[in-house]
């Protein structure tokens, strides 16, 4: 089919001129495409063209295509030989024709614009055939064409960017495989030293690896070990006040509670000793006793003082040798100290009684109170039965009343028998006697 307004041949069904894109209508093959626009004159030159045509002769019922002159230009005396349509048989030889060289213009519709291959219609998508300059679907100017390549050049675009994102993720997971292989490498050192007793470059290494595995409980043994290993030191230098600081805050790593035991025994034993150089006795045999390491018990029994002799211990403020006797019996089962008040609570004078003995004293006349201590060790006068003993207030009955306070007379002989328990039973009072 071809155009009736540019005679452009397009392919069978188009709706639109290729070459112009005027819209279509059903055009006999048979006819003859009228050019549509004048011929205008040449203007004649000294030159003359010579225009030879390769277009042999044809019947006049064949259609006429428009064809494209190529001009020449010759000599001016230069003549043209057009060649004649070959005679039939037995025709004489055709005789050339001799005339001026002229310059012959065709009229001819414009070529198509050379269009890049592979192009798009902008409106309908169809395909543009090479030198088509109008869509034969829709009449759209190759002008408003889009590249058929786009849709590839997207694609290998986006090949392209997958391309560096896969790489950089498989540089991304190397790098996180050698970070865990270098990890857990480290790891494995660490562990290593650990079990080797190197606890502070465990430490370090475990400090490193932050939350890896069980990493931070790891560092956390490690600083333990070395602190238990400070201690372990500062016990076998002596200094048991510092080791025991540091098993007492460890407590139950190892054997640290029983070390910490350990190291307060030895405290006890050097403050016993100290008591012991004051004469302290009951609080240096308390100490000992409770040290229970080396040669402990045999001071705490040197802390054991012999019993004095019965009479006066020690002779108060308000005391004064008086006429007045007052005889005390110890008919109890253990040795008693006994301490005298007068009546306006004025110290007056301690005196020691053997069990089963008896004791006098001489006061002057007035009245007077009595404490009572027993015990089975004697710590001096001023511990007197230790915390061990038993104290109290002594207390009599006389005229069938319960009395605390004697009243002593001249010629008057006043006798007290105190008793005790058969088993000795420590009351915690020995600060307030």
């Amino acid at each position: 089919m071809k155009c009736e307004k540019c005679g452009e041949e397009t392919h069978d069904g188009s709706k639109f001129c290729s070459g112009c894109g005027n819209a279509l209508e059903a055009v006999p093959e048979a006819a003859i495409l009228e050019p549509n626009e004048e011929t205008e004159p040449v203007a004649q030159t000294d030159d003359l063209a010579e225009v030879q045509t390769d277009t042999p002769a044809s019947s006049t019922e064949d259609a006429v295509e428009p064809v494209e002159a190529q001009a020449q230009v010759i000599e001016p005396d230069a003549v043209q030989t057009v060649a004649e349509p070959p005679n039939p048989a037995n025709a004489p030889p055709a005789q050339p024709v001799y005339q001026p060289a002229q310059v012959a213009t065709s009229v001819i519709a414009p070529p198509p614009p050379a269009m890049p291959p592979a192009l798009l219609c902008g409106r309908c998508g169809k395909p543009f055939a090479p030198n088509e300059a109008f869509c034969s679907v829709c009449g759209t100017s190759a002008t408003f064409a889009k590249p058929a390549v786009q849709k590839q050049s997207n694609t290998k675009a986006l090949v392209l960017v997958l391309s560096i994102v896969f790489g950089v993720i498989i540089i991304a997971l190397g790098i996180v495989l050698a970070i865990f292989l270098s990890t857990d490498s480290k790891y494995k050192k660490a562990v290593d030293y650990m079990n080797a007793g190197d606890y502070e470059q465990a430490y370090v290494l475990f400090d490193e690896l932050g939350v890896y595995k069980d990493s931070e409980e790891l560092k956390d043994y490690c600083s333990d070990a070395i602190d238990y290993n400070e201690a372990e030191i500062l016990f076998a230098r002596g200094d048991y006040a510092g080791a025991k600081k540091i098993y007492d805050r460890l407590y139950d790593f190892e054997d640290s509670f029983y070390k910490a035991k350990q190291c307060q025994k030895h405290l006890d034993y050097e403050e016993a000793k100290y008591y012991f150089d004051q004469e302290m006795w009951w609080e240096a045999y308390t100490l000992f006793k409770a040290s229970d390491i080396d040669d402990s018990a045999e001071w705490a029994e040197k802390c054991i003082q012999t019993p004095p002799s019965n009479g006066i211990i020690v002779e108060g403020p308000a005391y004064s040798k008086g006429s007045c006797a007052i005889v005390i019996i110890n008919d109890g089962h253990f040795d008693m100290y006994i301490k005298a008040y007068t009546a306006d609570d004025d110290f007056y004078c301690t005196f020691y009684i053997k069990v089963g003995t008896r004791t006098t004293i001489y006061v002057p006349s007035g009245s007077y109170c009595f404490n009572m201590a027993y015990g089975e060790n004697w710590f001096g006068a001023d511990s007197m039965f230790g915390d061990e003993g038993y104290y109290d207030m002594v207390m009599f009955i006389s005229d069938g009343k319960i009395e605390t306070l004697v009243d002593a007379k001249s010629n008057i002989i006043w006798t007290l028998t105190l008793g005790t328990d058969s088993v000795l039973k420590p009351n915690g009072k020995r600060h307030t006697f």
